[in-house]
């Protein structure tokens, strides 16, 4: 079941025309992708930022793994390494 929060936030993504939800939730980004919404998280959001040169690969690594090290933010750490993997090969 989607938590508040991304239930509203898929709710109003569907009031725009072809817009992108920032969701990190599994389920809720697996609803969103069936409604044919876009979708990013975090960690794309980060990566994209990094292509787009306007971080640099210090500075989104710190942030990648920050992420990864904090138990507050449910994105794995095995997540974070594969991202950081592809960012190094870019």
């Amino acid at each position: 079941m989607l938590g508040p929060g991304e239930s509203e936030v898929i709710a109003l993504a569907q009031t725009f025309d072809n817009p992108l939800v920032l969701i990190d939730d599994e389920l809720a980004r697996s609803e969103a992708r069936r409604l044919k919404l876009r979708v990013r998280g975090t960690l794309g959001i980060l990566a994209s930022a990094y292509k787009q040169r306007f971080l640099s690969f210090r500075e989104v690594e710190f942030l990648i793994q920050e992420i990864a090290s904090r138990p507050d933010i449910w994105i794995s750490a095995r997540l974070c390494n594969k991202v950081l993997d592809s960012l190094r090969k870019a």
